[in-house]
């Protein structure tokens, strides 16, 4: 991978990462589990495929590259999650259940990122 590629990718992790925060932030999905969750479970799957198609496109990746790419993206995110939820909280919510319930969609959401990434790799190599 290129600098940009890796530069642009890291980027789209943090745009990622800022998208997913404000989600759990204002979208009152995460203060209750119930029926709403799930459909938002659901709806992340196709939503990251998506994701991962963009951003293959935007940092201009090769089809051998998609893989370390998203997960340089990943890291990215993952980072700033790690942080935020030690350290900022309030970033996610002021609703205190409804951090642990973001918390556990964010991880939902690198799993399949990882899992579309490696799918994207071998389909168009």
């Amino acid at each position: 991978m290129t600098r940009f590629n890796v530069w642009t990718m890291a980027a789209l992790g943090v745009l990622f990462w800022l998208l997913g925060a404000m989600f759990i932030r204002y979208v009152p999905v995460f203060d209750a589990a119930d029926g709403m969750l799930a459909l938002v479970y659901a709806a992340t799957i196709p939503v990251v495929w998506v994701s991962v198609r963009l951003a293959a496109i935007v940092a201009r990746l090769e089809a051998a590259q998609i893989g370390n790419g998203i997960l340089v993206a990943t890291a990215a995110a993952l980072t700033l999650d790690g942080l935020a939820l030690a350290w900022m909280p309030g970033v996610y919510s002021v609703i205190g259940a409804a951090v642990p319930l973001g918390s556990a969609w964010l991880l939902w959401g690198a799993a399949w990122f990882a899992l579309f990434a490696v799918l994207a790799s071998h389909s168009r190599a």
